[in-house]
């Protein structure tokens, strides 16, 4: 099975200096507890989770409005591409210790 057969669409994104209520505000209204994080030519740069959102609004003390995702996210992306199996899939995660994994094209862009 190809990992395109699993994903998630349609993809749910935010920027780097987006706000933490924006990416926030996506998992709550999509029911989701990770986005990808994106350039301005959708390059995934990151993810952050609901998590991360958390661990930043407790240890930095602020409103969400007032911290960018940036703050928050992490800048190291594994990924997969559509047309991966889930076997290697599934050894990423394994292998590199996430949870989620975006998925992208050959330009790196989210899909």
């Amino acid at each position: 099975m190809k990992v395109e057969n699993l994903m998630n669409r349609p993809v749910r994104t935010c920027k780097a200096d987006d706000s933490l209520r924006v990416a926030a505000q996506l998992m709550w209204d999509f029911d989701c507890g990770c986005v990808a994080v994106v350039d301005d030519e959708q390059r995934a740069v990151g993810m952050i989770t609901d998590r991360d959102i958390c661990m930043a609004a407790l240890t930095q003390g602020r409103r969400l409005d007032d911290m960018l995702v940036s703050s928050a996210m992490s800048w190291r992306v594994i990924s997969v591409h559509p047309e991966d199996s889930v076997d290697t899939a599934a050894d990423r995660l394994r292998a590199n210790q996430v949870r989620r994994l975006p998925v992208v094209d050959d330009a790196g862009r989210v899909v």
